[in-house]
């Protein structure tokens, strides 16, 4: 029960991160040649399979994908810390 509670903890971080590299990427757009540096191209490697997912959420000129892929996440991270809440013994 402890290897479970720790390992939905390091999820639950790991999700985390992964919701920072997404406003990282995000707000990489605005800086003029930020995703062209290596980081920008590590980052956007590490974020662009997943919110590829949500590409539906274009409105315009506004992509909107970045925004849905965050609170898809954040469900999961409530899911994650429901199932911990129950786990406790």
């Amino acid at each position: 029960m402890f290897i479970l509670f720790n390992l939905m903890s390091l999820l639950d971080k790991l999700i985390f991160l992964y919701i920072i590299a997404i406003l990282i990427n995000s707000l990489m757009t605005f800086l003029p040649g930020a995703s062209y540096s290596k980081f920008g191209q590590f980052v956007s490697k590490i974020v662009y399979p997943f919110e590829s997912l949500f590409k539906f959420a274009i409105v315009g000129m506004v992509d909107f994908s970045p925004v849905v892929a965050i609170v898809v996440l954040q469900l999961v991270r409530m899911l994650i810390n429901y199932f911990q809440v129950i786990l406790i013994p």
